[in-house]
Formats: structure tokens, sequence, C-alpha cells
């Protein structure tokens, strides 16, 4: 299974399936185009062919700076450094950037959150159409 995110829906999940050869994993996605098959939940499962792109994992960008001017530049730094407050002042623009930022983050999380309310209702609807058929 793949782990949730903040951002995914509750309504749906993932899940990769590792086979040893490529062809049994195409028969595989052939037969779920073919069939329809059900969960217990009275969803359909589905499937494709894809390669995993984990959330975590990030590429790497490699720069075009050199290890060691990287190396001096650090050593500069660590000399010249002088003591700072680890937050964000009042006065500052750092400050009112994430103010605004978190006024946004609010925001989406109750759009979402809206979202996935009316998500729930019309499955609620869909399901008791079904059911009744």
């Amino acid at each position: 299974m793949i782990q949730r995110t903040a951002r995914s829906s509750p309504h749906s999940g993932q899940a990769f399936v590792i086979f040893q050869k490529r062809e049994v994993a195409e028969m595989a996605v052939a037969k779920l185009d073919e069939i329809c098959l059900m969960l217990s939940n009275g969803r359909p499962l589905v499937g494709s062919i894809a390669a995993p792109c984990f959330p975590g994992k990030q590429s790497t960008f490699f720069g075009h700076l050199t290890i060691n001017k990287l190396r001096i530049h650090m050593q500069r730094e660590m000399k010249e450094a002088v003591s700072t407050s680890h937050c964000s002042q009042p006065n500052t623009l750092e400050y009112d950037l994430a103010m605004e930022w978190c006024l946004l983050q609010d925001r989406s999380d109750l759009a979402l959150r809206k979202l996935r309310q009316q998500q729930e209702q019309e499955l609620r609807k869909l399901r008791a159409t079904l059911k009744s058929k």
C-alpha cells in the first residue's frame, strides 16, 4: 500500500504490485481491463503499468559547483556566522509571508474538507441508487 498524504482522497487507495516479468504484469492489467473485479466495499479494482514514484524520494540535482569550492564557501560562512534568532520576528518580510502562507494553507484545508464532504455525499447517493436497483 502507498501511504496517504495530506492531499490524498480517503475514498480511493493505491498499491504497487511487483511482478517478476513484464509479460505477467501486462497480462494481469489486461485481465483487469477485461473483467470488472469489485472489492468488498463495492469499489472497482483497476490496474495500470507505471514506474514507482514515492512522494518522499526526490530526485537530486547536481549543480555546477565543485566540492572543493563548496567546502571553502562553507568554511567562510562558518567564520562569518553571527548569532541570530531561529524564529522570524514580527517586523520582517519573512514573518508577513509566513502569516500569509498560514492563512492560505487554512483556506486550502477548508476547501479540501468541503470537497471531500461533497464527494462523500455524492458517493452515498450513488450507493443508495445502486442498492435500490
